[in-house]
């Protein structure tokens, strides 16, 4: 009898890595998009990027998904901007 297959996990926390489609991207990638958002000052861009850095599991392959960065980085830019979503979701594609 076989059981089910072991899946990647941290051996510190044994969190299971996340092995679906939906990858996590670099904070470098979600930064370069802040380059390009226009409607935000520098000072904002600042903020943003270091909340991004300094948030728990933000970077982290075995916790996080791409879909749960897109979310946390939306929620971000909302927290320092008036950006609405939609358009947010528009400099992300």
């Amino acid at each position: 009898m076989q059981g089910v297959a072991r899946h990647p996990h941290c051996v510190h926390c044994g969190v299971v890595k996340n092995v679906s489609s939906d990858r996590t991207r670099g904070v470098c990638y979600f930064t370069g998009i802040l380059g390009t958002m226009r409607e935000l000052a520098d000072a904002q861009r600042r903020l943003i990027a270091k909340e991004l850095v300094s948030s728990t599991g933000f970077s982290d392959t075995y916790a996080m998904t791409g879909m749960d960065q897109v979310e946390l980085f939306i929620r971000t830019v909302r927290k320092y901007s008036n950006i609405p979503v939609r358009d947010i979701i528009n400099h992300l594609s």
